[in-house]
């Protein structure tokens, strides 16, 4: 039996049972809509000939969620349409999506997470200029999908098995290496209650993508053992080797080995290490988290061998918590930010380093969030290294009963040369700063103004926007 009709014999299967589990459910459904207009001084962000424009806004859209004992759903979907008083040939249609579901019969030994997302990103970042409402001819929807079947059994009281199946695609409305996943990855871990703190396992996993223009494989096999040295630190090492083919790099293969650590200190505070040594260099990973009553601090890092696609879904469109971990009806017709931290879309791998960093606090009358990102690439070509850097801090607060205000200040910067660090770097930086107040006019209805400031190296627009949202 090939994959693809593995695949689909698991989508069907899956299909059949998620009628019979969707009754089983608690279901909430939200309708939202929202009209809105704007005026812009500058809606091309030219430095020297500027031309204005009035553009309009229609984003209806909806959430769906469910959960129940055999199925778990999150679904956003709100297409926004633009319509442009004076360049009526720029109209278009933005797509935005987030569907996250999970399903799992046979007492929870088999299940089915599938997601899909759809958002507007910057053609090639490097050359970032303002969001998707200007007419820079550098923005696009990209498209992603993912279908993860999983089987979980446990071999006596020794160990427990695990067998899991991934097919993904990403593809671009534009420009770009669309492209298909197939994957396979097999886990034998030691059962807790046999072994107490040791812990041992057995790690196999395989992918294929094919591009247009051809496919990269990637393969591994590795063997896990760790130790609980109390109950709220645990140590592990890891050992295996990996055989890659891809077409930047002719030597892909090699031994790999590494360790890491867990640390819970309370029930609030957790802290994930890890190092690892391959054929390309080092890699490393830190997740830490820490909650108090009001306030979150969440930060990760990772360095690893990836490519534009595996990043293409990591940061979801929608949220469906609040930065306290509250489950959220996520507000779809809020226009969404287009950020520079996608690679170029094509079929290059290379290393990452990622650091993301946020912070969330809940006062009285407002909640206050600041974010940071960075990401550096470095590709196997000598001089085509690439970063950027985002910097952002929002507050919402509540004037009076059916009055809230918005403050919002992002920056942004791009860099793409052989030293990131050198002024003589290709450069691209941006400020932007919004605005804004809500009113209620009833239950269900919403009026908002909003104001605009973006700033580059070599342009200013102002925008003011006036809307009419509601929700039911």
């Amino acid at each position: 039996m090939t994959l693809a009709s593995l695949f689909a014999y698991c989508g069907i299967v899956g299909s059949c049972v998620f009628s019979s589990t969707v009754s089983a459910a608690d279901w909430n459904f939200s309708k939202q809509v929202a009209l809105d207009t704007t005026f812009s001084d500058n809606i091309n962000l030219s430095a020297s000939d500027k031309e204005s424009d009035v553009f309009a806004s229609l984003t209806p859209g909806f959430v769906l969620q469910g959960n129940g004992r055999q199925l778990d759903v999150n679904l956003a979907y709100a297409p926004r349409l633009r319509y442009y008083l004076s360049e009526s040939s720029n109209n278009r249609v933005d797509n935005n999506l987030q569907a996250n579901a999970t399903t799992r019969f046979y007492d929870d030994r088999l299940s089915v997470d599938f997601s899909a997302s759809a958002r507007q990103t910057f053609i090639d970042p490097f050359l970032a200029r303002g969001d998707a409402a200007n007419n820079t001819d550098n923005v696009q929807t990209t498209y992603s999908y993912a279908i993860a079947p999983l089987l979980r059994t446990s071999l006596g009281r020794y160990a427990n098995a695990f067998l899991g199946l991934e097919q993904t695609g990403v593809f671009y409305s534009d420009q770009g290496a669309d492209s298909y996943s197939y994957g396979a990855n097999f886990e034998l871990r030691s059962d807790q209650n046999y072994f107490g703190r040791l812990l041992w396992g057995v790690l196999a996993d395989t992918e294929r993508v094919d591009y247009d223009e051809g496919q990269n494989d990637f393969s591994s096999v590795s063997a896990l053992l760790g130790y609980q040295l109390s109950r709220r630190l645990a140590v592990d090492l890891f050992a295996g080797y990996e055989n890659n083919s891809y077409a930047s790099a002719n030597d892909t293969r090699g031994f790999l080995w590494g360790g890491g650590f867990s640390w819970i200190p309370t029930p609030r505070t957790s802290l994930r290490a890890e190092f690892g040594e391959h054929y390309f260099g080092t890699t490393s990973s830190i997740d830490f988290n820490h909650r108090r009553r009001r306030s979150v601090w969440s930060a990760t890092y990772s360095r690893e061998l990836t490519s534009a696609r595996s990043q293409a879904g990591q940061t979801p469109v929608y949220n469906f918590e609040t930065p306290f971990g509250d489950p959220t009806i996520p507000n779809v017709d809020q226009t969404q930010p287009v950020g520079v931290d996608n690679a170029l879309p094509n079929a290059d791998v290379f290393i990452a380093d990622r650091f993301n960093a946020q912070y969330a606090l809940e006062l009285r009358r407002g909640v206050l969030t600041a974010n940071a990102s960075y990401v550096h690439r470095d590709f196997s070509g000598a001089g085509n290294d690439q970063s950027a850097v985002q910097l952002g801090v929002d507050y919402t607060h509540q004037l009076s009963g059916k009055l809230s205000g918005l403050a919002a200040l992002n920056w942004r910067q791009t860099d793409q040369s052989g030293a990131v660090t050198s002024t003589d770097a290709e450069r691209n930086e941006q400020v932007a700063l919004r605005t804004g107040l809500r009113k209620n006019l009833s239950e269900h209805w919403n009026f908002d103004f909003l104001y605009q400031l973006q700033s580059g190296d070599d342009y200013t627009e102002n925008r003011v926007t006036f809307g009419i949202a509601a929700d039911w």
